[in-house]
């Protein structure tokens, strides 16, 4: 086999594989605890609960896994003030002082670049408010999952669970309906990203950039 033929080859299958890659299908989203606790079971997955040292207002606030001590940061996405306190021995996160969070959302994520599998909480509408709200899951490789929650009294709970070697940067919860507070949050395991990884675009220009290569070296084989 020529030295251009085995190129082209390589190329295509490079570029084969950073689509099927970027295309996979391992994050699965749950609006049933029963459902979640039964996906984590059959593919190892565990959780920590998310505790609070203490009281504490800003526009990122913190809770610690009861197990690991893990940060956990939930993030205002907009200036309003966000605040943590103990509810029933875990974290509670509200508006400022126990007001309501509103409508504007929020990203959970761990601290110091760490990724996670699996992510559990309770929301709380607003009494007298019910809508859908937009959660965003944001994978290492830059994929996301949307889903539109549809938020009620009883209707609450959601999880997202990461197989097959895929991790979970953070989740972010809005814009939609208003939201009182964030509850119950359950999370884990943590580990650390290995290196960066490729956003989205980057592998799209990389496979596009294989594509024109193996092009050229085409039309290079046919002028000779």
């Amino acid at each position: 086999m020529s030295t251009r033929k085995l190129f082209v080859g390589l190329s295509v299958a490079l570029l084969i594989t950073l689509i099927s890659t970027s295309a996979r299908a391992d994050t699965f989203t749950f609006t049933n605890f029963g459902a979640f606790s039964s996906f984590s079971n059959a593919n190892g997955l565990t959780q920590e609960n998310v505790l609070t040292p203490g009281a504490a207002t800003g526009t990122t606030v913190s809770g610690f896994t009861n197990q690991t001590d893990t940060q956990v940061n939930v993030t205002s996405l907009t200036a309003t003030q966000l605040s943590v306190a103990e509810a029933n021995g875990q974290a509670i996160f509200t508006g400022m002082n126990g007001a309501a969070i509103g409508t504007g959302g929020f990203t959970i994520s761990l601290g110091n670049g760490q990724a996670f599998t699996s992510l559990a909480f309770n929301l709380n509408n607003v009494q007298g408010n019910t809508g859908t709200v937009t959660i965003t899951t944001l994978e290492i490789n830059g994929n996301i999952t949307q889903t539109q929650f549809s938020l009620a009294n009883g209707s609450n709970f959601f999880g997202v669970a990461a197989i097959s070697g895929q991790q979970i940067f953070s989740v972010t919860v809005g814009p939609g309906v208003a939201i009182q507070d964030l509850r119950q949050v359950r999370i884990g395991p943590a580990s650390q990203v290995p290196g960066e990884i490729p956003e989205p675009a980057t592998m799209v220009l990389l496979g596009t950039g294989l594509l024109g290569i193996a092009g050229w070296a085409r039309r290079k084989g046919s002028i000779r």
